[in-house]
């Protein structure tokens, strides 16, 4: 059963300078971004939408009945990514967190920080689930679910073995939800955060690199590989959409830096394509533009990783 508080860290102002350049991302893991802004600056950031067509370009938002409604894409998210793609991948964190969690030794000495960024991008699912147009499992429970996971990844910072209980008891708490339990029955649901507080680059590239430059290259291997993994080759694609359209919303980390949006733009205009090939299950244009995808990461890592 679910037990952490819904709070947010304390709001401070927002430095009145700061760097040109993104920093750099720090890819222990160790981190995450947070973006602080006093009442009026947050409402300002809300209302100046940062949309982009399936070519990267700005264009006036569509949606705007929520604070996430505000900033999300001004194509539905139905272009990018799918219920299926999403629930498939929430499952595969609950799978990646039992091999994460075998013993408190193991979690203290090598996976705490994995388990965090599993926590992180649980906390980004679930925001995507409640704010997905269509009906989709876990959707009633997912602007709670989406708080409590961001939350306690907030807690694990150190490995010790009572993180290790928290991390048991996310682990326990997720997998509840997915056997159709309710792990939060007496939660009031939260105002819904605006993306800067939902979304961490780190975790997010982490994840874009481990499918992009392994599991999808495996599926290519050959067209029988292929068509016997065309599905998950499909969900994967659109797992990596989603994550293209988290990382260019304004307030994300980064995306003050023009360098950094413009590679991040290119980036998605990509992915978008990738989307689409996979969708039509064509195995020699997937394998292009899967290259295209990659050799734009490795434009992007080679100034910024």
């Amino acid at each position: 059963m679910a037990c952490l508080s819904f709070t947010y860290n304390s709001v401070g102002q927002v430095p009145a300078s700061r760097e040109s350049r993104a920093k750099r991302p720090d890819w222990s893991g160790k981190g995450s971004p947070v973006i602080v802004a006093n009442d009026a600056q947050m409402e300002k950031l809300l209302q100046r939408l940062n949309n982009t067509d399936t070519e990267g370009r700005d264009v006036p938002s569509k949606r705007a009945t929520s604070p996430q409604d505000a900033q999300a894409s001004a194509q539905s998210w139905t272009v990018w990514t799918s219920r299926d793609a999403l629930e498939s991948e929430v499952k595969g964190e609950l799978r990646n967190l039992q091999d994460l969690l075998p013993s408190s030794s193991e979690f203290s000495s090598s996976s705490h920080r994995e388990t965090r960024n599993t926590f992180i991008r649980l906390g980004m699912l679930f925001a995507v689930i409640a704010d997905f147009p269509d009906e989709i499992r876990w959707k009633p429970s997912a602007t709670v679910a989406s708080h409590y996971f961001q939350q306690l990844s907030e807690k694990l910072s150190g490995g010790n073995a009572a993180e290790f209980k928290l991390a048991q008891e996310g682990r326990e708490t997720l997998r509840e939800l997915l056997d159709g339990g309710s792990p939060f029955p007496n939660v009031n649901e939260p105002q819904t955060p605006p993306w800067p507080r939902v979304v961490a680059r780190v975790p997010a590239m982490q994840k874009l690199d481990a499918l992009t430059e392994t599991s999808m290259n495996g599926f290519l291997a050959n067209p029988r590989e292929f068509n016997k993994h065309r599905r998950e080759f499909k969900q994967h694609a659109e797992i990596v959409g989603m994550l293209a359209v988290l990382l260019t919303f304004e307030g994300v980390e980064g995306t003050d830096d023009t360098d950094y949006l413009a590679l991040a733009r290119t980036f998605k205009s990509e992915v978008n394509e990738l989307v689409k090939s996979a969708r039509e299950g064509d195995y020699e244009q997937c394998r292009l533009q899967l290259g295209k995808v990659t050799q734009s990461c490795a434009k992007c890592h080679e100034s910024y990783r």
